[in-house]
């Protein structure tokens, strides 16, 4: 079994950005409902276009721009790494706290 998980998430990392974020919200998010799994991608989107690199305007990093000021114990590397990126908002999910990202009011207003 491990060599299966192994082998499909070597594979789901060669997927298109988008896809592959699909696939580590999914992976993480398998108690949350398909709406939510949406909303997350749709942040995603607005935030860092699904720019596994990205650097915000105020220094937040990576595909869910986690501000490291306010999250001292992450480190920037860790920030940068979809698969830890994606674990990181998808947790801020399930807790309820959607609202650390600004895009979440306006990927839920549309």
């Amino acid at each position: 079994m491990a060599a299966l998980t192994l082998a499909v998430n070597a594979y789901a990392a060669t997927l298109p950005p988008e896809d592959y974020t699909r696939f580590l919200i999914a992976k993480y998010g398998q108690d949350l409902a398909t709406s939510t799994h949406e909303i997350i991608v749709e942040v995603i989107r607005c935030e860092s276009n699904f720019n596994f690199d990205a650097i915000g305007q105020d220094g937040e990093l990576g595909l869910a721009q986690i501000f490291l000021k306010y999250h001292p114990s992450i480190t920037p590397a860790n920030a940068l790494d979809p698969d830890f990126s994606t674990k990181f908002i998808v947790d801020k999910f399930r807790q309820g706290e959607e609202e650390l990202w600004t895009c979440y009011d306006i990927v839920t207003k549309i």
